[in-house]
């Protein structure tokens, strides 16, 4: 029910002591086929941001959803 639930859910499951397995679920109306390629991208270059003892730095967007909409 998407009024009710986000349509993301991640859960981070432990398999040894150092080593983690990120399970992401996502709706099919919040992700589809071209859209998994940049989430992956952008949980991956994230995580290694945090390896790095960093966080990590996301340059703004060219457009917003505000922009496809006035057009």
């Amino acid at each position: 029910d998407l009024t009710a639930e986000v349509p993301l859910r991640a859960h981070l499951y432990r398999t040894a002591p150092d080593e983690h397995l990120l399970l992401l679920v996502v709706h099919h109306i919040a992700a589809d086929g071209w859209s998994v390629a940049p989430l992956t991208h952008d949980v991956s270059r994230a995580y290694t941001a945090r390896c790095a003892g960093g966080a990590p730095e996301w340059s703004a967007l060219p457009v917003q959803y505000a922009d496809f909409a006035v057009w």
